[in-house]
């Protein structure tokens, strides 16, 4: 009855007040260990911006830089979707024991794929010949522990013969 009232148009004051009783308002803000889901890269942009600006982690911002191409080419890809780019941000905010989730599929063998998550343990940074502070290694824990099981000997093997 109430739902063909409503189909009509007919709703008086008491159904109004009825409805408006059904409204749940949901804060989403950033809980632990709770997977959000959003329609659009835009909404993701935006929660990533509050779960960030809630860590009292100092950020880090690592800016790409692409020492391959010639710089007509890299002037237009700034201008490009991430979709276009393989997901690769053109900045990207940095903060120790934040979580990150993989975008694209880097290994499948391995399980480094696209929703695999991780945590930030430490980055390592230095300087470009140019003295701009860069992040040249970021250390990460991923939350499956046979997530990346494959590379981390190698990594092991180059950090060592690096020191």
């Amino acid at each position: 009855m109430m739902l063909t009232k409503l189909d009509r148009g007919q709703l008086d004051g008491a159904d109004v007040k009825y409805f408006q009783n059904l409204i749940t308002h949901l804060d989403i803000s950033f809980q632990p260990q709770v997977m959000h889901l959003w329609a659009t890269n835009n909404e993701v942009d935006e929660m990533n911006r509050r779960v960030l600006n809630s860590m009292n982690q100092v950020s880090f911002l690592s800016e790409a830089i692409d020492t391959s191409a010639k710089r007509s080419d890299i002037e237009s890809s700034k201008k490009l979707p991430r979709q276009k780019t393989m997901c690769l941000a053109l900045r990207l905010v940095l903060k120790e024991t934040a979580k990150y989730m993989v975008i694209a599929n880097i290994s499948t063998k391995d399980g480094i794929v696209n929703g695999a998550i991780e945590e930030l343990m430490q980055i390592n940074k230095g300087q470009t010949a140019g003295g701009k502070e860069v992040a040249k290694r970021v250390w990460i824990k991923f939350d499956e522990l046979d997530v990346g099981s494959l590379s981390r000997p190698k990594i092991k093997k180059q950090t060592k013969t690096r020191r």
